[in-house]
């Protein structure tokens, strides 16, 4: 390359250069509080998911009781709660279940609505994990949150939502029936009904449930598909005061990503219906900036 072609080419790179816009923080600030926005509408969903299932589940206490001793007849009658010909079958589809279970008097799994053998829950220690589930077997409904794996290693934070089994009306409680979301399929129903309000703002949007420092769904989770993880830069990116404080107070931050030239808002506020220290976080940033 002789010198005038260099320099030619210098004169023209700095031209390029020189016409990159400056980063604006403002579209981060922007970003964070329509965020904030977002948190509020999704608390809303979280809490119609989490009552709502609430209520759905009364309707099963009287056809898993009346199965409870006969693990053929009670898994038949767990996976018929799911008939969508019924009204109860078509409420509980509402929801992202991952399981349905029924429970004996001890705490222990009897069997699970999941087809297949052997059957992945029948004999796990719920009620050593979920308080609600320990109060149910006495006879108080109820709903709670706590952490449990089904593979050694892998352990997830879950919602349940239980109800005491009896055989009859007027019957003592024979076990209980417990309904199971993870963390992160609500994260991804929540993320669901965001991408519908946004649907012409044209912004990409990533939502997580924080708690005790953790966010669900993200690595190595697979109860979600890939696409509703929250990224690995983005979790990152959280600042260490956030994720201590977001599950007791609302929260904004706004960073950058690729070198700066992508803004993002972001905000988290408790989610009191998904326990103590929970926090929907809600990312939001302009595709075009």
């Amino acid at each position: 390359m002789n010198m005038t072609h260099a320099r030619a080419c210098a004169v023209a790179l700095s031209l390029v250069v020189g016409c990159e816009r400056a980063p604006d923080p403002a579209i981060g600030r922007a970003a964070a509080e329509r965020a904030r926005a977002h948190v509020t509408s999704g608390l809303g969903a979280v809490d119609r998911l989490t009552s709502g299932l609430a209520r759905a589940m009364q309707g099963t206490a009287a056809p898993v009781g009346a199965a409870m001793g006969d693990v053929p007849r009670l898994r038949r009658a767990l996976r018929d709660l799911h008939d969508d010909h019924t009204p109860l079958g078509r409420e509980l589809t509402l929801y992202p279940l991952s399981f349905v279970v029924a429970v004996r008097p001890d705490g222990k799994a009897a069997a699970s609505d999941r087809s297949g053998e052997p059957d992945v829950m029948a004999e796990r220690d719920l009620g050593a994990v979920f308080p609600c589930v320990r109060a149910a077997v006495q006879g108080t409904a109820g709903t709670c949150a706590g952490q449990f794996g089904l593979t050694e290693g892998v352990t997830r934070r879950w919602f349940v939502a239980v109800v005491p089994a009896r055989a009859s009306a007027d019957g003592p409680v024979v076990g209980a029936v417990v309904a199971m979301m993870t963390f992160g399929n609500i994260a991804k129903a929540v993320r669901g009904a965001l991408d519908m309000e946004t649907t012409r703002d044209g912004v990409q949007l990533s939502v997580g449930i924080l708690h005790e420092g953790r966010t669900y769904p993200a690595g190595a989770d697979n109860d979600v598909a890939v696409r509703y993880l929250v990224r690995e830069p983005l979790v990152r990116a959280i600042p260490a005061d956030v994720a201590a404080r977001a599950g007791r107070e609302a929260v904004t931050f706004n960073f950058t990503e690729r070198g700066g030239r992508m803004q993002w808002g972001a905000a988290a506020s408790p989610a009191a219906s998904l326990g103590e220290g929970a926090a929907l976080l809600v990312f939001r940033a302009p595709i075009r900036q």
